[in-house]
């Protein structure tokens, strides 16, 4: 779905790595939800997933949700969400349907 600048978008469920599917109207409840997409769960690829993983403190302080998808499946995104030292703060989408 296209949409324009200050449209909110719709709601979805998904597989994310976590305990539970992420469901974005849980998310919605911050001011802001960053929403990250990146082609393919590849660690040397995806240096913005890092960068935000490094401002996560700082973005959570403000009251916003990071989110990243990519085509991966979920075992896929967890494990490369465990790449990354301790593992990502934030949950990746399994967008595998794509």
């Amino acid at each position: 779905t296209e949409l324009q600048v200050g449209e909110r978008a719709p709601n979805f469920s998904a597989p994310a790595t976590g305990p539970n599917p992420l469901v974005l109207s849980d998310l919605l409840s911050s001011n802001v939800v960053i929403m990250a997409f990146y082609p393919k769960a590849l660690p040397e690829l995806n240096h913005e997933l890092q960068t935000l993983q490094e401002l996560y403190p700082q973005f959570e302080e403000a009251g916003a949700e990071i989110v990243g998808i990519s085509a991966d499946d979920l075992v896929t995104q967890t494990q490369f969400s465990e790449s990354f030292g301790e593992g990502l703060q934030f949950p990746l989408v399994a967008d595998s349907a794509r």
